[in-house]
């Protein structure tokens, strides 16, 4: 138990840091400046809120997927300040090291 703890804790920390150095979340990033910047006009504000509420969504749906497939990691991220709301931009390339946390 202490050692999926811990295994749940480093993938947590690995999974933050590759967020914040991939092309998605930059791009991602500056998608949602633009589009701020487009709503702030009023020219862009529906387009704006549109592809907030898009974002949001793929936020909340993979956040709910994680809870129930990995729940420890959920928690973890969770706790450390709601990464699991970002957890979408790095479903994929880390799938191989999340399915390795063992399910307690």
């Amino acid at each position: 138990m202490v050692l999926s703890k811990k295994l749940a804790e480093a993938i947590a920390l690995r999974i933050a840091t590759t967020i914040a150095a991939t092309t998605v979340y930059k791009t991602l990033a500056s998608k949602i400046s633009v589009s701020s910047g487009a709503s702030a006009t009023g020219i862009g504000a529906p387009i704006g809120l549109l592809m907030m509420q898009g974002v949001l969504q793929r936020s909340s749906i993979a956040s709910q997927r994680l809870k129930i497939n990995r729940p420890k990691l959920h928690n973890i991220m969770q706790q450390n300040g709601n990464l699991q709301f970002i957890y979408f931009i790095v479903e994929k390339p880390m799938e191989k090291y999340i399915h390795s946390i063992p399910r307690i």
